[in-house]
């Protein structure tokens, strides 16, 4: 069974124009788990089992987004034997805005192949994460 991994802008709007144009804001975890530039691979592991996310937003002393790591990175990290060591993270990573609407979050997390995003406001600061659960969420909901 093949599946399509793109969404036509005709489909979403099928779909409904009213869900297209949600913003970010309604839709993402607020105040997510975040972690710092120097914290160690262990920690970083042990938070993300933890709280069962996808990957965390690295941030600075100002909670300013800096990086991101994900579980796919701290899986290979963790399995180099290296635990103890300070985490090695995805600098300068994709993000979105509050007021990104749905329809534009979908479309670059489809032509990304993102699990997720971090939400940074006009200061870069994460203030929530999107992931493809909050969308699934929302378009489950739509269905019933």
């Amino acid at each position: 069974m093949t599946v399509r991994h793109e969404l036509s802008e005709q489909e979403l709007q099928e779909h409904g124009r009213e869900l297209a144009d949600i913003p970010v804001s309604a839709l993402m975890t607020p105040n997510p788990a975040t972690i710092r530039e120097h914290t160690s691979i262990r920690n970083a592991v042990q938070l993300v089992i933890e709280k069962r996310v996808a990957g965390l937003p690295v941030v600075d002393e100002k909670g300013r987004l800096v990086g991101v790591v994900s579980e796919n990175d701290l899986l290979l990290l963790a399995a180099s034997g290296r635990m103890s060591r300070a985490l090695q993270f995805t600098r300068a990573p994709d993000t979105l805005t509050p007021d990104t609407t749905l329809k534009q979050a979908l479309i670059k997390m489809i032509r990304l192949k993102r699990k997720w995003f971090p939400v940074v406001d006009a200061d870069g600061k994460v203030i929530g994460v999107l992931a493809r659960a909050d969308i699934l969420s929302v378009l489950l909901e739509k269905e019933r």
